[in-house]
């Protein structure tokens, strides 16, 4: 007869699987099983990204707040900071709540502290990154933090973190009016998404959605469709409701500038239905103003 420990390896065995393979619902029976077992940092953690791939916002925050909470009582400082960094990012993306994204930043940061680098620092980095990319306009430090990542994820062969650092990189060279240095680094992020192995999932579509954005907003509508079509593929594949929202609201914009409105208000429905049903609160509120600004030409009857 199994023991309770060979039980509870062998369900975090399988729901490693399942994420691998993208069964997300799989891998949520896998890792509570696992839990039912004895509770485990890992398992917690396992059931987070489980959880953030269904877009199930109140399992998601409850499995990482007690993910964080057990690799910090087990003393895994870089575990909780990584884990207090994507909880940063939940609490801005589902709820909008900025005030609390920055405190999880603050922990992350503070239980890095004194610690040796690890992958984990980079982690941190990113995430930080992004906050400031999406709540600020620091733009010197969004660079600043996104070439720590860079040098971090090269010396310690995580690929995500080259590839994330050097799009979210990109995206602030492009809005600081460096678009040509912009472009090539999330160039050089796509290559890097398509030549090597990744630890998440999320980091591919993370530059995928780096690259739509910042070729939206430089207007090569040319260049957003077509990596629109590659986000459409990761999506069918790996699910993920909040990015195909990004790919159809910047697809509807590629549609809007042919003057092809009937489809691309219909683009920005879709995207913005996208939205509410993954990311009510935090992400939905973009989707509303770019359908009014894009959907219809000036003049045009509603």
């Amino acid at each position: 007869m199994a023991s309770t420990s060979d039980t509870r390896a062998a369900a975090l065995t399988e729901g490693q699987a399942a994420l691998d393979d993208g069964d997300w619902d799989r891998a949520k029976r896998a890792f509570e099983s696992a839990l039912l077992a004895g509770a485990s940092a890992e398992a917690w953690d396992g059931l987070g990204w489980a959880a953030w791939w269904l877009s199930d916002e109140e399992l998601t925050i409850e499995a990482r707040e007690q993910a964080y909470r057990a690799y910090r009582d087990a003393g895994d400082a870089g575990g909780a900071a990584r884990i207090a960094a994507f909880l940063s990012a939940d609490f801005r993306e589902f709820r909008s709540e900025v005030a609390v994204a920055r405190g999880w930043l603050e922990l992350a940061q503070r239980a890095l502290v004194d610690q040796p680098l690890s992958a984990d620092h980079g982690w941190v980095a990113v995430l930080q990154a992004d906050q400031v990319l999406n709540t600020g306009d620091d733009l010197p430090e969004v660079r600043r933090l996104c070439e720590e990542a860079r040098r971090i994820g090269l010396a310690h062969g995580v690929a995500d973190l080259e590839a994330i650092a050097l799009a979210q990189g990109g995206v602030a060279a492009v809005m600081a009016g460096e678009v040509g240095t912009g472009m090539r680094a999330l160039d050089e992020a796509s290559a890097i998404v398509a030549a090597e192995d990744l630890y998440l999932p999320i980091s591919a579509g993370w530059v995928m959605c780096s690259l739509i954005t910042a070729c939206d907003g430089v207007g090569d509508f040319a260049r957003a469709e077509e990596w629109c079509a590659a986000a459409k593929r990761f999506t069918d594949h790996w699910g993920g409701r909040q990015l195909a929202g990004v790919c159809r609201s910047s697809y509807g914009r590629v549609l809007a500038t042919r003057g092809d409105w009937e489809a691309a208000e219909r683009e920005m429905t879709a995207a913005l239905e996208d939205f509410t049903l993954s990311r009510r609160a935090g992400m939905a509120g973009g989707s509303h103003a770019r359908l009014g600004r894009a959907a219809r030409p000036p003049g045009t009857d509603r």
